[in-house]
């Protein structure tokens, strides 16, 4: 296909001037025009597509290959017309080996818009179209010079400029997204670009983690020493903290509970950061045992000095029966850990990972503690200097089982200027709206660009997926035949109709019915495209778990 697109010019251009040359030279000049400007328009449509991001830095070879085929095209038309014919024949060689991506592009879309149109065709006339994968790669190859870092799904080559718009991967148990995180996990490593990793069963850790990487459960041995006040910068701090590992809930009267109990949380922090206090044991102390008068001195001037006030024991009492749960994690955690996930976030000099692991068995204790660790990852995130180099990847695989990450959306939406790239994992849209509400969770859906879309486990899921590919709008041509017989004989009449009707692209029973690794590929501004994912054994480079 790439000697296509490089003699391709030079092959057409020829035999238009030999066949058409002879019978009109105006026709052949048009033709030659035509065959010569078409790709310079290509280039120019995706230049424009691009809009901003094609003068960021990273894709400056990408811009400069769309640009680079104007000049060598005014030259192949003004030789044309001269004596200078060896020059023009230099001219369109050097003109179809930088216009290749772009002839390339053309041809898969003219392949493809041109089938069809014979008896009971349908022709997609606007909205979502389904592509084969290599057709796509085709379309976006050329976006940026290919590397053995690029991140490919299915194939698919993802232009650097999308990464920042962040990936959705979706897919039940045994689908393959696990697969596909693995082989864009490959091409991070390849970068040398740094990654913060939820990581169900130590699987990532197991497969990828190598010297210098870092990793967090208290339940492994081999964890860092992390405590929530290596996290306080300022006095909010402590608020962020406290929503973080007592997330919010929506409505009733637990919700104000939840609320106590974060404020008790906070201000107790707050008073033992500013007494230059940070024994985990000592907060255990004043938030599970210490009675209302030991506790008054502690919370005295703060929101949740009204607790400690004679009469109010019941709401003391109340306030920690909804607390505790969330704490019992503390009891696994150092006394007084030094360890930072901001301080590490920071050190953006180092080309090291954070995984943050745990197991099925051990959800229950650490749900929110991994909410709490992603979230202190985002907001530190959202606090660098800004940067879309930078290539900091935030990988939540079953993000919809993890705890509240509250700062999710605005990490989502912000982050790409800093050098963030999420990549979420998700099993179920169902359980994703339990933990962040049904507005939410579409948010978080809608604010991934690059979706990928396995097999959905459930058809709720895969309605959604359904949504999430769009819709198409086709003409659909039937010709129907009719016979009638009379005493003059039999005779026939054909009649042609057509119908406009607009329809999902692929639909929910397709997407439950996908074999394991095969999906749909969607990219901003471009077609669906058919997957296959490919499998790659990884042998474990470190136990899971110790």
């Amino acid at each position: 296909m790439e000697a296509i697109g490089i003699f391709g010019p030079l092959l057409v251009v020829l035999l238009v001037n030999l066949t058409l040359g002879t019978v009109s030279k105006t026709l052949a000049s048009v033709v030659t025009w035509a065959i010569v400007i078409a790709p310079v328009v290509w280039s120019l449509n995706e230049l424009r597509k691009a809009g901003r991001d094609a003068l960021a830095p990273a894709n400056w070879g990408w811009t400069l290959s769309h640009v680079l085929i104007l000049a060598p095209a005014v030259l192949v038309v003004y030789w044309m017309h001269t004596d200078h014919q060896i020059w023009s024949l230099g001219a369109l060689l050097v003109y179809g080996f930088l216009a290749k991506g772009a002839w390339l592009s053309m041809l898969q879309s003219l392949k493809f818009s041109g089938a069809g149109g014979g008896a009971g065709d349908e022709v997609v006339r606007r909205g979502s179209r389904v592509i084969e994968a290599d057709e796509l790669d085709a379309r976006t190859s050329d976006r940026k010079r290919r590397d053995d870092a690029d991140v490919t799904i299915g194939g698919v080559t993802i232009p650097r400029m999308l990464e920042a718009q962040h990936f959705l991967i979706s897919g039940t148990t045994g689908a393959g997204k696990t697969q596909v995180i693995n082989g864009m996990l490959r091409s991070i490593r390849k970068r040398g670009n740094r990654a913060v990793i939820a990581d169900p069963a130590g699987g990532f850790y197991a497969r990828f983690g190598q010297p210098g990487d870092l990793l967090f459960n208290p339940f492994d041995r081999r964890t860092v020493d992390w405590s929530p006040f290596a996290e306080i910068r300022a006095d909010y701090d402590c608020e962020r903290i406290a929503k973080a590992i007592i997330p919010d809930l929506d409505g009733g009267e637990s919700a104000q509970w939840q609320l106590f109990a974060q404020t008790l949380l906070a201000k107790a922090m707050l008073s033992m950061h500013r007494n230059g206090e940070r024994s985990m044991k000592r907060l255990m102390h004043w938030m599970a045992s210490a009675d209302q008068k030991e506790l008054e001195p502690l919370l005295s001037g703060t929101a949740a000095a009204v607790m400690c006030q004679k009469g109010n024991d019941k709401m003391l009492n109340n306030t920690r029966a909804t607390m505790l749960p969330y704490l019992s994690i503390f009891d696994y955690l150092p006394d007084e850990g030094q360890f930072s996930i901001r301080q590490f976030i920071q050190e953006d000099w180092r080309d090291n990972w954070l995984f943050i692991t745990y197991r099925d068995d051990q959800m229950g204790m650490l749900r929110n503690l991994v909410a709490t660790a992603l979230e202190m990852a985002l907001v530190e995130g959202l606090s660098l200097s800004e940067n879309q180099e930078r290539g900091l990847w935030y990988v939540m695989d079953e993000v919809d089982s993890l705890g509240k990450v509250t700062s999710l959306r605005a990490g989502l939406t912000k982050l790409r200027k800093y050098g963030g790239r999420c990549v979420l994992g998700l099993q179920t849209v169902a359980q994703l709206r339990t933990t962040y509400g049904r507005d939410e969770a579409q948010t978080l859906i809608a604010n991934t660009s690059v979706k990928c879309i396995l097999r959905a486990g459930d058809s709720e899921t895969a309605k959604n997926m359904e949504n999430e590919l769009g819709e198409q709008e086709i003409e659909r041509t039937q010709v129907n035949d009719s016979f009638s017989t009379s005493d003059n004989g039999q005779s026939q009449s054909q009649n042609t109709s057509t119908q406009v009707v607009r329809q999902s692209a692929v639909l929910a029973s397709e997407i439950m019915g996908l074999p394991d690794l095969q999906g749909f590929l969607k990219i901003p501004g471009d077609e669906i495209a058919r997957i296959k994912v490919e499998y790659v054994a990884m042998p474990d480079q470190n136990p899971a778990f110790q």
